[in-house]
């Protein structure tokens, strides 16, 4: 007698205990490695998080570093640093320095 399971044929006489022994080892194995690759995945994941708020500091680092902004809308330099809006030059002076705003 032949049983048919969707992994193996069980042939006669040998135990079906085992086999289902086997296949639960099997299943179990299969869930580990899926654990495992899920917290792979995390891990990259946390990865990339980190990576991109190092990029945001940077980028922060880089604008911080840059104290005059010139603004288009009014035609006057400020210092930005900080968060604050100091206005440094006024129109009227860039207009004299350079002709045109």
């Amino acid at each position: 007698m032949l049983i048919i399971t969707p992994n193996k044929v069980i042939k006669e006489g040998q135990d079906l205990l085992v086999e289902l022994r086997e296949k639960q080892i099997d299943d179990h194995a299969k869930l580990i490695f899926n654990k495992d690759m899920k917290q792979k995945v995390s891990d990259h994941i946390k990865n990339i998080g980190t990576a991109l708020s190092q990029i945001q500091g940077d980028i922060r680092g880089i604008v911080d570093s840059v104290p005059i902004v010139y603004s288009k809308r009014q035609g006057e330099l400020y210092d930005l640093r900080q968060n604050e809006k100091k206005l440094i030059i006024h129109r009227d002076q860039i207009l004299e320095v350079t002709g045109r705003v």
